[in-house]
């Protein structure tokens, strides 16, 4: 009786070959080429592969894999695993692989949707594609995963079988061997605009922390390659609404920065949407500055676009007879071309009554489109407000009303 012994490299290659000796029927010897003698040295006779011996005593693999090492690459969004023995890639559960930042919250556990996963070297090293919606997950969470010392493993034994189907040792927070950290640029992915009600949708290809935040390197153009008199950057009291570190952010725009939108002509379609976004804009939860979205080089349209369809409201107005001029002020920029001075009305109380004078001249100083206009009366709409009984004598007796502006 000659005992062998079988080398981990050709065990390994025996077990990760399914239709090999994993039960009596498929386990068969055959021997050639060996200079083996008995004790009259004769040489051993050889056993062909047509003719190989079945197995006599055959004891099956009934040991679980074991997980010996385990690497974390969150720059090329990778988790491998190295066992010591072959496991069988088809039953690579990852929502049964959980990363953690030790013993105690927070955690991640691993989501089934689809993702690349692939062995090598004899099914001892499995390779996982971490899915996007993962990431985010991980990232979004402080202190996990942001080195080496906060990220460990865990695994539930169904997590992997080798090739006899035999579950893997179950795992409580088995440390990283080896951690790559995020050393890629963050990136805007895209955006949309609601000029309705006034917000800014960011979407990141990761998460971003959110108080790194500095609104006024974000800025809105007209066209793809626009100058200062087509371009604004929000500073203007604008502010994210969102609170927590994601890839997705919100920007409620002031309406100082739209007023200023919509004086320079941004925003009014689609087309006129373009943003730009300095690197010192935010950062990622790695540190990493985004990658710079440049006027002329990769400005972006929204995907999504809401036109301003609310109508402005007259807020309040000035009137001095003593310089013959009647200032208007709007809840937003409006075209003063369509302004229509005739349609404005002076009356001596909030309803309509005897005491009122309707414009029929005059001229709108005001130069640009601002929430804020000024006309100057003509001679003899002042006369005429002048002359009418108990109109424009004081704050009291003086109303403006308005059809259409």
């Amino acid at each position: 009786v000659i005992l062998v012994n079988i080398s981990i490299f050709d065990m390994n290659r025996i077990k990760h070959n399914a239709a090999l000796c994993t039960r009596s029927d498929t386990c068969f010897l055959a021997i050639s080429g060996v200079p083996t003698v008995d004790v009259n040295s004769n040489v051993l006779t050889e056993v062909p592969l047509s003719a190989a011996v079945q197995v006599t005593l055959f004891s099956a693999d009934t040991t679980g894999p074991r997980l010996n090492q385990f690497a974390l690459n969150m720059n090329n969004e990778q988790a491998i695993f190295v066992f010591d023995e072959p496991v069988n890639v088809t039953t690579f559960d990852p929502s049964l692989f959980t990363l953690s930042n030790g013993s105690s919250p927070p955690s991640v556990t691993f989501s089934q949707s689809p993702r690349v996963i692939s062995s090598d070297n004899f099914g001892l090293r499995v390779v996982m594609n971490i899915s996007e919606a993962d990431v985010l997950r991980i990232t979004a969470l402080a202190g996990i995963a942001v080195n080496i010392s906060t990220t460990f493993v865990s695994v539930d034994p169904a997590g992997v079988l080798d090739m006899s189907r035999n579950p893997i040792n179950a795992i409580s927070f088995q440390q990283a061997d080896v951690f790559v950290g995020d050393v890629t640029d963050p990136t805007l992915v895209s955006f949309d605009l609601d000029m309705n009600n006034s917000v800014i949708i960011l979407r990141f290809d990761e998460t971003m922390a959110i108080n790194s935040l500095n609104v006024s390197a974000i800025g809105l153009q007209r066209t793809f390659i626009s100058g200062i008199s087509t371009r604004h950057n929000l500073h203007l009291g604008s502010t994210t609404t969102t609170l927590i570190d994601t890839h997705i952010i919100t920007v409620a725009l002031s309406e100082d920065d739209m007023n200023v939108l919509k004086t320079k002509r941004i925003g009014l379609t689609q087309s006129s949407s373009f943003i730009v976004i300095d690197s010192s804009a935010i950062q990622d939860v790695s540190g990493r500055l985004l990658t710079p979205v440049a006027s002329g080089v990769s400005a972006l349209l929204p995907i999504s676009y809401v036109p301003d369809t609310t109508p402005p409201t007259l807020r309040s107005f000035n009137l001095s007879l003593n310089t013959n001029t009647i200032s208007l002020s709007f809840s937003e920029t409006v075209d003063i071309s369509t302004v229509d001075i005739t349609s404005l009305v002076l009356q001596s109380s909030s309803t309509q009554g005897l005491s009122l004078h309707r414009l029929a001249l005059g001229t709108v100083v005001t130069t640009t489109n601002e929430p804020v206009f000024t006309i100057a009366l003509s001679t003899s709409d002042t006369n005429d407000v002048k002359n009418t009984p108990g109109l424009a004598t004081e704050v009291n007796t003086t109303f403006l009303s308005l059809a259409t502006v």
